[in-house]
């Protein structure tokens, strides 16, 4: 009213002239299409009225109280998740290297799953020889772990350098599924967020991890390029807090039979690990233990 653009005798009228006057002398000229412009004209008609008559600034985002509220149950949802997928990890892998008296200084399941980056396990996992093992084969399998355990910890001492994949190779039989193991109950002792994949579904399961495709939620798109399916991908990954939480906070992931993978599935991979976690490393960044299958003709 002091402007003089409104008077008291009849505000309504004068609001629909203010509107008016935005439309023909800023709205018109702006470039826009027909539907933002037909939103912008209900939208300025809106604020004009709720602030000039009700007194109150219209706000077309979610409140902040339900935005809040929101946030805290997805936080927690996302907790519980990450905390039930770790204590099976756990309880698997405890499962299949506890067993093994070759293994000690095995902390119990419980023990694995309550590690974290501020109290870790305060014992080191070792390896020492069976007593069907070959001297050949406990030397092979030491240097194996030993490497792996290495880009473990050099991962953990956050190092301005990029901590160098593990590929785990060999015939079938000869250990490669039980060193990816013995290495993730190591990094999991250590507190880091661990996770093994698998492109067989029952053999994540056995592992006690998770497919890649439920994992990644890679859409089957025969005709799609590299690029549209890791887009396609991600967009999924916003949908669902839990994974994108999961694939934020991952420290090490064992890939088991990575061999049986194509080349555009490796190179999706990183790319959805780039946009995720907002890195131009490869993979993210993060500390990849990969299994390798060689058959020998």
């Amino acid at each position: 009213m002091k402007a003089r653009l409104i008077c008291e005798a009849d505000i309504k009228e004068d609001v629909k002239k203010l509107v008016r006057k935005y439309v023909m002398e800023q709205l018109l000229f702006t470039p826009r299409g027909t539907q933002m412009f037909d939103w912008l004209c209900v939208a300025a008609h809106s604020v004009l009225s709720s602030v000039l008559l009700l007194g109150e600034v219209p706000v077309e985002e979610m409140p902040s109280v339900l935005y809040t509220s929101l946030r805290q149950e997805t936080t927690e949802k996302v907790e519980n998740a990450i905390k039930m997928r770790r204590e099976t990890l756990a309880r698997v892998c405890i499962s299949a290297v506890g067993s093994v008296g070759a293994v000690t200084n095995v902390p119990s399941a419980e023990e694995l799953a309550a590690c974290t980056k501020n109290n870790p396990y305060p014992y080191v996992i070792t390896l020492t020889r069976a007593e069907r093992q070959s001297v050949e084969s406990f030397e092979e399998q030491m240097a194996c772990y030993c490497s792996c355990r290495e880009a473990i910890e050099k991962y953990i001492q956050a190092t301005p350098t990029f901590t160098k994949c593990r590929a785990i190779t060999g015939g079938p039989g000869c250990g490669k599924t039980f060193v990816m193991i013995v290495s993730a109950v190591h990094a999991m002792a250590l507190g880091l967020c661990v996770m093994i994949i698998c492109l067989l579904a029952k053999r994540a399961d056995l592992l006690g991890g998770i497919h890649m495709h439920a994992f990644f939620l890679i859409p089957v798109h025969e005709n799609a390029s590299v690029q549209r399916l890791a887009e396609l991908a991600v967009i999924s990954l916003y949908k669902n807090p839990e994974k994108l939480a999961f694939i934020q906070r991952l420290d090490v992931l064992c890939f088991d039979e990575l061999g049986q993978v194509a080349a555009e599935v490796v190179s999706c991979l990183d790319l959805i690990f780039r946009m995720v976690r907002k890195s131009d490393q490869f993979f993210g960044g993060g500390c990849w233990l990969l299994v390798l299958l060689i058959l020998y003709s």
